[in-house]
């Protein structure tokens, strides 16, 4: 499922998989758990801006992400 924005955060991906199951289901067909595969994975040293989306929310997600990281 293509994104409108790349995010590398654990909380956006968690968000975006109810929205995509949605978009993926249909109705008589029966579903199994899956896993899930990231491709396109750039590093976040090359990350494009944006005009129409809130970068501050950015650096927050960033250190939150590295707060986690260090716990494990």
């Amino acid at each position: 499922m293509p994104t409108q924005r790349h995010w590398g955060d654990t909380p956006t991906v968690v968000q975006a998989a109810p929205r995509a199951t949605e978009q993926l289901y249909e109705p008589g067909y029966q579903y199994y758990k899956a896993g899930v595969m990231l491709m396109e994975l750039d590093p976040t040293s090359i990350a494009q801006g944006s005009l129409f989306v809130d970068e501050s929310r950015r650096e927050t997600a960033w250190q939150l992400m590295d707060a986690v990281d260090s716990l494990s």
